[in-house]
């Protein structure tokens, strides 16, 4: 197959400010979360943030960020998303064409249409608030996958953002019913409580009769299941994915390869911010085991890697080659894994 990796996902250019509790409170924003919001709610944060510096700029969404870290784990990755023809847009397009990662088609002309923005409020504890502006983005349809690009990929990634669109939704659909029949592994990540409360229909639409593997952190595991205890939720979950895996923080992850769960501790980490540190778990384990290894070595990566993830500001690190470098020392450290 000519690809190893496709991620399907809403492309954004991210905008990241230190702001305080009180700020939050200010502009009524929930601590932790993603708000879907239009571009006059942009406006208005923006100008908020006037006397706030711009910790980080950079093109991302969830599936992207799991996109570049995937590449630069050494796997060949293609990423389909939508953008418009204008400066944003451009910059997505050059961002990931410039490390190799392939994208579905240059900018189009779109009319007054902008490329999806997103502007992340971080906080002292390092928690990240999201205000997404989707834009062209959630436009995303089954007329911009290139199905020659989904038949020949070994793995698909799937964000569950695109729950929210009524377009992108299918287009996820529509890339998983490619695979079917095939010998490919497809994946879902719930991204968010908010897909689970506001959209559970069009993500059980994307999942259809059931993926390889669903990515999701412990809120979105019992939020889906209706339940307060992990290990009902991990069976539960069962019923949708292979091998659901549920992201615990700092203390690790727990592994749906046995009905209730396998633990993983986390690693240490001086955390700074906590933005793009799933999106970094699914990139280090679906890199992992498309490099050969099995779950387990797969998840011990993962938490390897978003230990390190949180320890910089925004949801990327700030070169390609740093992902290599963490492989690398991982490696040298746990001889024969990832």
């Amino acid at each position: 197959m000519k690809y190893d990796l496709l991620c399907i996902g809403n492309a954004l250019l991210d905008q990241e400010f230190r702001v305080d509790d009180a700020f939050l409170d200010q502009y009524s924003l929930t601590k932790g979360t993603m708000h879907l919001i239009e571009i006059e709610r942009i406006r208005e944060l923006k100008s908020a943030l006037t006397d706030h510096q711009a910790l980080k700029q950079q093109c991302g969404g969830s599936a992207a960020n799991t996109a570049y870290a995937t590449c630069g784990f050494r796997q060949r990755v293609y990423f389909t998303g939508k953008v418009a023809d204008d400066e944003a847009g451009n910059q997505f397009n050059d961002e990931f064409n410039l490390v190799g990662i392939e994208t579905n088609r240059p900018s189009m002309p779109n009319g007054s249409e902008a490329t999806g923005q997103c502007i992340l409020l971080i906080t002292e504890d390092g928690e990240r608030t999201m205000n997404t502006c989707l834009s062209i983005s959630e436009a995303l349809s089954t007329d911009d996958l290139d199905e020659s690009a989904v038949s020949n990929s070994k793995q698909i990634f799937i964000e569950g953002y695109l729950a929210s669109s009524d377009t992108g939704h299918l287009a996820a659909s529509r890339a998983r019913e490619l695979s079917t029949g095939r010998n490919q592994e497809v994946n879902v990540t719930i991204s968010d409580v908010s897909m689970v409360n506001g959209f559970r229909g069009n993500l059980e639409k994307i999942m259809g009769n059931g993926i390889h593997r669903v990515f999701c952190n412990v809120d979105e595991a019992l939020a889906w299941c209706g339940t307060d205890r992990l290990d009902i939720a991990v069976t539960i979950l069962r019923d949708v994915a292979r091998i659901p895996i549920v992201t615990l923080g700092p203390q690790g992850c727990v592994i749906g390869v046995t009905k209730t769960g396998k633990r993983f501790n986390g690693e240490p980490a001086n955390t700074l911010d906590v933005n793009g540190a799933g999106d970094m778990f699914a990139g280090a384990y679906l890199a992992s085991i498309l490099a050969g290894a099995d779950e387990t070595d797969a998840a011990k990566f993962a938490n390897y890697a978003a230990a390190k993830q949180v320890e910089h500001f925004g949801p990327r690190l700030d070169s390609i080659q740093s992902y290599g470098r963490i492989k690398d020392r991982f490696q040298s450290s746990v001889k024969g894994i990832a």
